[in-house]
């Protein structure tokens, strides 16, 4: 199988789910854009935390060396 005729085949798969769960193409891309949004944000807050924690530990080891 094609990886383009993969791709239809799951989108067909997700349509017939989204439609059982009664809702339409528009409410599951707002949907999955809402997700998408919000794991940015999450991996955006993850880079500064991380950013964080270096510039904590590179001043701990500054004074340490004092």
């Amino acid at each position: 199988m094609a990886p383009h005729d993969a791709i239809l085949k799951r989108h067909a798969e997700l349509k017939q789910k989204h439609a059982a769960r009664g809702l339409t193409d528009a409410q599951m891309l707002t949907d999955h854009n809402q997700m998408k949004a919000e794991d940015q944000k999450t991996q955006d807050e993850h880079r500064r935390l991380v950013a964080d924690h270096k510039k904590i530990k590179e001043d701990h080891a500054a004074l340490l060396k004092k």
